[in-house]
C-alpha cells in the first residue's frame, strides 16, 4: 500500500527520473537532507512500489531498428481473442500495447528495422487475432518521447520546485518562507536548486540511459541503489 508522499519524496522521484544514477549524497544536497535520510526515503518508495525498478534505455538506431510505427487494431472477440492478446504481449517487436476505448480495440507501438519487418509483424498479428480493421502509421520524427512523469504536486497543495526555480503552495499561493511558517518548525522545504527535465532526441534515437539496479549508499542491505 502506498503511503502519502510529501514534496521531498516527489522531488527525489523527479531527480531520479532525470538521472537514476544520482548518488544519495547528490540527492541529499539538492533536497536539503542527509544521505542516510535520502536512502531511507528511496528504500520506502521502492518497498511501496512507487519506484518500480531501474533500467537502461537503448538507442534503437544502434541496434538497427530505426523505424517507429503505431498500429491501430479492431479485432473480433472470438475464440482466438485471449490467445491472440497473449501473443501480442509476448511478441518482442511489440514495445507497447494498449486496450483503448473508441472505434479501435488496441494501439501498438513498435520499432523495427525495415518496412518489410513491419509487414511481417502485421502478418504475425493477423495470424493470431481475427483482425477486422487495421491502420498502420509510420512516425517521421518524435516531438517528445519517453518523458518523465510529472511529480510536482502532492495531496494538500504542496508543490515541488519546477524548472523555473519557483516554489509556492498551490492552494494558498504563499511564498516558500510563508508556507514553511504555516507548516511549522522542522518541516522539510523544497530545494533551492531548480530541477532539469530530461530531453530526448528524434524518433529512432530512444531515451537516454538511466541506471541498473544498485545497492544503496551507506551499505543498507537489500537496497537497489548505490553511490
Amino acid at each position: 500500500m502506498v503511503q502519502s508522499m510529501d514534496a521531498i519524496d516527489l522531488q527525489i522521484l523527479q531527480l531520479l527520473q532525470d538521472d537514476a544514477r544520482r548518488t544519495n549524497a547528490d540527492i541529499a544536497d539538492k533536497v536539503g537532507l542527509s544521505a542516510p535520510s535520502v536512502y531511507e526515503r528511496v528504500r520506502k518508495l521502492e518497498q511501496q512500489g512507487v519506484i518500480c525498478g531501474y533500467t537502461i534505455h537503448v538507442d534503437p538506431v544502434a541496434l538497427g531498428k530505426p523505424l517507429t510505427a503505431f498500429i491501430r487494431l479492431t479485432v473480433a472477440y472470438d475464440e482466438r481473442h485471449a490467445s491472440g492478446v497473449d501473443a501480442l504481449r509476448d511478441d518482442p517487436d511489440v514495445l507497447e500495447c494498449y486496450s483503448v476505448a473508441g472505434e479501435d480495440c488496441f494501439i501498438i507501438k513498435t520499432r523495427v528495422a525495415t518496412p518489410a519487418a513491419l509487414e511481417e509483424l502485421i502478418h504475425r498479428i493477423r495470424g493470431r487475432l481475427t483482425v477486422q480493421r487495421s491502420v498502420t502509421m509510420i512516425a517521421l520524427s518524435a516531438i517528445k518521447e519517453g518523458g518523465p512523469l510529472a511529480v510536482d504536486e502532492v495531496p494538500g497543495g504542496q508543490r515541488v520546485r519546477g524548472s523555473a526555480g519557483k516554489s509556492i503552495d498551490s492552494i494558498t499561493g504563499h511564498s516558500p518562507s510563508h508556507s514553511a511558517a504555516l507548516r511549522g518548525p522542522g518541516s522539510p522545504r523544497p530545494s533551492p536548486t531548480p530541477l532539469r527535465s530530461e530531453g530526448h532526441g528524434p524518433a529512432g534515437r530512444g531515451s537516454r540511459a538511466v541506471a541498473d539496479s544498485r545497492a544503496a549508499h551507506n551499505g543498507g542491505g537489500g537496497a537497489k541503489r548505490k553511490d
